[in-house]
């Protein structure tokens, strides 16, 4: 059986056997041709808004598998009927335009049951997004794929609170229940974020023309970082 990265395969391991599944951005296809082997008889279909990308990922299918699957070139969920499929997986691509994705026919993506979502950048606002829009976080991951702690989002349909803070707070970046995820990685990712801000407020100081207000954000988002690290 192909194997994936450790990044990709706690994205498969989101995925139960049964469900059906879409790969938006698919890239290599790796994702898909992984989950088609271990149960053939479900649906797999990959797309990609790139022609050279999903030609790739057409030439992976032949040279690693037995088996047809289902690619198509476009854009987002364009290319999908309403629930064609059971899950929508995103990976490796930003978090603002994962919402934009989802806001292009919200309607068209709450009729996918769940989304296994992996944001290279601003979970903080995808978290908004989701949370404003009708749809609940069950679960998160950490996982580490080279120098990088990755976050995957398990998605589902529901009714949320809306959040209280902004999509930029850091709040919504590093949720309260962060402490609670049975991850060895969560210190790590803590002092990472912990470090970033340490290095932003050095260098505030640092400026000609200190900003009084990013002085008094940043210091928050420590004492917040710092109070979710003592709750460890």
């Amino acid at each position: 059986m192909l194997r994936l990265t450790d990044r990709l395969q706690v994205m498969a391991d989101c995925i139960r056997e049964t469900e059906s599944v879409c790969d938006i951005g698919t890239d290599h296809g790796y994702l898909g041709i992984y989950l088609k082997e271990k149960n053939l008889e479900r649906t797999i279909i990959l797309t990609d808004v790139s022609r050279p990308s999903l030609e790739k990922a057409r030439s992976n299918v032949k040279k690693l598998s037995s088996y047809e699957l289902d690619l198509r070139l476009g854009n987002g969920l364009e290319v999908l009927k309403e629930s064609e499929t059971d899950v929508i997986t995103i990976a490796g691509m930003g978090g603002l335009l994962m919402c934009d994705i989802l806001a292009c026919d919200l309607h068209k993506a709450h009729s996918f049951s769940r989304y296994v979502l992996q944001p290279r950048n601003h979970a903080g606002n995808l978290r908004h997004y989701l949370l404003s829009n009708g749809f609940v976080i069950e679960r998160e991951h950490l996982v580490k794929e080279g120098r990088f702690i990755c976050e995957i989002l398990e998605v589902s349909n529901g009714t949320s609170e809306v959040p209280e803070f902004s999509p930029e707070s850091i709040e919504m970046e590093i949720p309260e229940s962060t402490v609670h995820m049975k991850s060895p990685l969560v210190k790590d990712y803590l002092s990472r974020k912990l470090s970033r801000e340490k290095r932003v407020l050095f260098n505030l100081y640092a400026s000609t023309h200190i900003s009084k207000e990013k002085v008094e954000l940043t210091k928050h988002n420590i004492a917040y970082i710092n109070s979710l690290i003592d709750r460890l």
